[in-house]
């Protein structure tokens, strides 16, 4: 490579061209020039691949060298040494291609610069050879690009992406701002985008997200790219401009979901302590009952204080569903037939004003769900509706089967391409803003009055759909209605018909005995009364470790254990394998304020395990001993 080099000072002259030879990637033949009279008689005289240009060269100033440089031998490479950022700067501006700081240079960087400096302008030579190819290619190329002037920042090209993109023609960009183009929405940069350009035709490159607008008025987000370039001969500022209006959206919706798992995860724990609070009152309660006659005046007060703690226990429920903590027993369902079973209930619930459509698709495949949390996703998505509706309008249901694409899939956070049925609640009501959409799947958020909801509806509607599977979208405008589209994955089975349960409501034992094993003191106290009024037998223990000593010491026979799920040092799925060491035909029946994934997935139960949801009345705690006994007698295989 045949490198001029302009360094007036002889010894840094001896430094450099001693770095160059023992450089990798050479070999460079070197032509040594100590002034600018020598610089212009070699380059008149002799071919050179590039220059390297000292800017501390005497009897001229940096940019002058640059500029005498450029203009005798027009298209070199130039690579600039300097001491001075703003001088070499500036030398970028004019047409240096490379810029090296002159005590830091070492040989492989001043070996890559040159390379470097000569390739960039062989390949723009090549490319912008003719105003034809540079045409083409410019409108060849992806990215959106405008050219603006250096001085006025006013756009002076545009390649056909850009044009496109704005909906503009190039005539009508030509002479334009960029700033004029700007959306205003929050979220871009804090400084002016013509602050920035500014900067960056200073010679400092800029990379930004920019809010802008096209002329038919739709906004979108640009990843804009801003650095400057000689084009023929001349500085300009080019703008290259990705679309990053889908990316963003996929962030937000990613960062709704991560908050709403973190609201999530703590509702779950908070559900867990307060059942166990409540699994003591109403455990309670049903005894204070039981012990007064029908015409007690403490009577009425016990039965206010069972149905506040009947409400609470709901609203556990609710967060459990939002947190998705809850039990499901799912089954493959026909849409349509969970929403024809409610039509007569919704009809009452919306009330004479609304009037209800529904639109059914007559093939609608089924999903696997659970029919219950199906029936309250169901009814809460109308409450909504109804209550969005005070002077009357349209509630509309509707079911249908849908293939959703890759490109769906890419551009909504956590969906999975493939087969789904999809259920659409919308209305005609008062409708919601942007802000208000971002946060109505949180729990306890509302816009009802005081007194007039508990800002669980949604968020319960928004768990059950996560947990069985699927996910929820919400569309509205102030004024313009509200719909909620529900994706559930198809299965293409058929519709199951619901379990029912094989005994009464309160079988009572026949003096079985039952291992009792929970670490709140005042729960296990309170379901041990229900077990012995029930008819059982009753061995407690306060912890797994006793109830293993209990297991292997108990001289009689052991017909169940009863056991919390989450205890501190054994959980209770590893309390029941140890203890089928030694009571190999134990049953099991295992009780909690939620699983956390101990004994179940996602909330759907392992095959052959029995669960008892806390909190639980007497009647409940009967039935499900007596089911747990039942199924442990049967024959297996």
């Amino acid at each position: 490579m045949h490198v001029l080099l302009i360094q007036a000072d002889p010894a840094e002259a001896r430094r450099t061209m001693d770095r160059l030879r023992r450089a990798e990637g050479g070999p460079f033949t070197l032509v040594h020039a100590a002034d600018m009279d020598q610089a212009l008689g070699a380059l008149s005289a002799s071919g050179f691949d590039a220059a390297l240009l000292d800017l501390d060269l005497p009897g001229t100033s940096g940019v002058g060298a640059v500029e005498r440089v450029m203009a005798r031998a027009p298209g070199l490479p130039l690579v600039v040494l300097t001491g001075d950022a703003g001088a070499g700067r500036e030398a970028l501006r004019r047409g240096a291609l490379e810029l090296l700081k002159k005590a830091e240079a070492r040989p492989e960087d001043l070996a890559r610069a040159l390379r470097y400096a000569r390739e960039r302008r062989e390949s723009a030579t090549r490319l912008l050879g003719s105003q034809a190819d540079y045409r083409a290619i410019f409108d060849a190329m992806n990215e959106a690009i405008l050219v603006h002037d250096a001085d006025s920042l006013e756009i002076v090209d545009a390649n056909r992406a850009a044009c496109e993109l704005f909906g503009r023609g190039l005539d009508e960009l030509r002479g334009a701002r960029i700033e004029d183009m700007a959306s205003g929405e929050p979220g871009g940069p804090r400084e002016p985008i013509g602050e920035l350009m500014r900067r960056a035709a200073a010679g400092d490159p800029v990379e930004l997200e920019w809010g802008a607008r096209a002329r038919a008025g739709e906004t979108f987000w640009l990843e804009v790219s801003l650095k400057t370039a000689t084009i023929r001969g001349r500085t300009r500022l080019l703008a290259v401009m990705r679309d990053v209006t889908a990316r963003r959206s996929l962030e937000a919706q990613l960062v709704q979901a991560q908050r709403l798992e973190a609201v999530g995860r703590l509702a779950g724990g908070l559900a867990h302590d307060f059942n166990n609070l409540l699994q003591v009152v109403l455990g309670q309660g049903e005894i204070l009952i039981g012990g007064l006659a029908p015409g007690d005046p403490l009577r009425a007060g016990v039965e206010r204080m069972m149905e506040a703690a009947d409400r609470a226990a709901g609203l556990t429920r609710q967060l459990l569903a939002f947190s998705r903590k809850q039990i499901l027993e799912p089954r493959a369902l026909n849409l349509n037939t969970v929403v024809r079973d409610m039509e007569g209930m919704l009809r009452r619930l919306i009330g004479e004003g609304i009037s209800m459509e529904l639109r059914l698709d007559p093939d609608l495949g089924c999903t696997l769900a659970d029919p219950a949390q199906i029936e309250q996703v169901i009814m809460n998505l109308a409450v909504n509706a109804r209550d969005a509706m005070p002077d009357g309008g349209t509630l509309v249901i509707e079911t249908a089967n849908v293939n959703l694409d890759e490109d769906y899939a890419n551009r909504h956070a956590q969906v999975k391409a493939g087969p789904y049925v999809r259920l659409a609640v919308g209305d005609t009501g008062s409708g919601m803003d942007e802000e208000t959409l971002e946060r109505i799947f949180e729990p306890f958020f509302t816009t009802k009055g005081r007194g007039k909801g508990t800002g669980l509806g949604l968020a319960t509607v928004y768990g059950i759909v996560k947990q069985s599977g699927g996910f929820i979208w919400a569309y509205s405008e102030p004024g313009r209605g509200s719909s909620f589209k529900i994706y559930l994955p198809r299965t293409f089975g058929a519709e199951e018909e619901p379990r029912r349960p094989a005994i009464g409501d309160r079988p009572l034992g026949s003096g079985e005995t039952v291992l009792l094993v929970e670490d709140e003191d005042s729960v296990r106290a309170t379901v041990r009364q229900g077990l012995e009024a029930c008819g059982y037998s009753v061995l407690e223990a306060r912890s797994p470790g006793e109830a293993l000593l209990m297991a292997e010491r108990h001289p009689g026979a052991l017909d169940l254990v009863l056991t919390d799920v989450v205890m501190p040092m054994m959980g209770g799925r590893e309390l029941v394998e140890r203890l089928r060491r030694v009571r190999p035909d134990i049953a099991v029946l295992f009780m909690s304020g939620y699983t956390d994934n101990i004994i179940a997935h996602h909330g759907v139960l392992e095959r052959g395990v029995a669960f008892l949801q806390k909190p639980f009345t007497r009647n409940v705690l009967a039935r499900k001993v007596r089911e747990a006994l039942l199924a442990a007698r049967q024959p297996t295989g």
